[in-house]
Formats: structure tokens, C-alpha cells, sequence
């Protein structure tokens, strides 16, 4: 009895964090999303790729910056411009099969659904073929999905903005 008092206990003062399959709407809106992201991608519009970049993580770096939220976006898609004038990207494939996505709060305690979606890419470094198989952070926050593709090491900076993806293996 005394354990499943303890376990009883852990359960309603442990944060939840919920898995479950995406809702028939949830999936829609998601695909067109990441349908849109990827089409950007391939034709190496940076722009497309910066607007569904979540404005918490924009408004977070552009203060650092002091810069507005709008001229951050705009300079980190000249910089991904000119940082990939040498890539031609020929596909850009999102899995979204079998997807759970898992409900969380942040610190301020806005509801966030998130999920981590595998991708594929292809793409040619001056002419040379390149496979990038990764993941991309979707986060459905304040109505809408955003996306995040990055790479592990940048995952500190994401948990700045979205602690509790501190314990997520990406």
C-alpha cells in the first residue's frame, strides 16, 4: 500500500508530458506546413524557411541582437542564402508515419504540442552528392505549427527558449 501511495504521489506532482498519435488535424495542418517548408527548402527560398521559424526563438536571439524580430529573420536568410550559394538541394522528403507528437507547457506556461520528424535530403556541395539524413523540431504554439531544423549540438539553444526539450533525445 505505502508504495503505490508514493507512486500516486510522484504521479500528480511529476510535470506530465503526454505522447499521442497526431489528431486527422493536427496532421493536416502539419503537412501543408512542412509540405510549403519543404518546397522552400528546394528551391533554396530562405526566406519561406525563416517564417515558420517559432517567433518565441526569433524574438529571443533578435533581443540578443537588438535587432526586431523582422530584421532578424531577414539577415539569417541573407546569411543561409549566402552560406548555401554552393548547394543545390534535389529533395527535401519529410516522414510524418507514424508521428506522435507529446504535449507540454513552458516556463510561461503556454501550451506546446511538439514532435520530432525525421527528414531526408539531398542536395549536391558544388556538384558534388551529399545525403543528410536529421530531424526537424515541429512545435504547434499560440495557433499555429512552426519548425525548427538544427543540428544537435545547437540543442542548449533550444532549450534556453523551450526548457522542457531538455530531457528530448533529438
Amino acid at each position: 500500500m505505502r508504495y503505490i501511495i508514493i507512486l500516486l504521489a510522484f504521479m500528480l506532482t511529476a510535470p506530465q508530458a503526454f505522447a499521442r498519435p497526431l489528431t486527422p488535424a493536427e496532421y493536416a495542418s502539419l503537412n501543408i506546413v512542412i509540405g510549403t517548408y519543404a518546397a522552400d527548402m528546394e528551391q533554396l527560398e530562405f526566406g519561406g524557411v525563416m517564417k515558420v521559424v517559432p517567433d518565441r526563438i526569433i524574438n529571443h536571439y533578435s533581443g540578443i541582437v537588438e535587432m526586431s524580430p523582422e530584421q532578424f529573420r531577414k539577415m539569417m536568410a541573407t546569411q543561409t542564402n549566402e552560406i548555401m550559394s554552393h548547394v543545390t538541394i534535389h529533395s527535401f522528403k519529410v516522414s510524418l508515419h507514424s508521428l506522435d507528437v507529446t504535449e507540454a507547457q513552458n516556463t510561461d506556461e503556454t501550451a506546446v504540442i511538439y514532435a520530432v520528424v525525421p527528414y531526408a535530403m539531398l542536395m549536391s556541395l558544388n556538384g558534388k552528392p551529399y545525403n543528410e539524413t536529421s530531424t526537424l523540431l515541429a512545435l504547434y504554439e499560440t495557433g499555429q505549427w512552426w519548425l525548427v531544423r538544427f543540428d544537435p549540438t545547437q540543442t542548449e539553444q533550444l532549450i534556453v527558449v523551450y526548457p522542457f526539450l531538455k530531457d528530448v533525445d533529438f
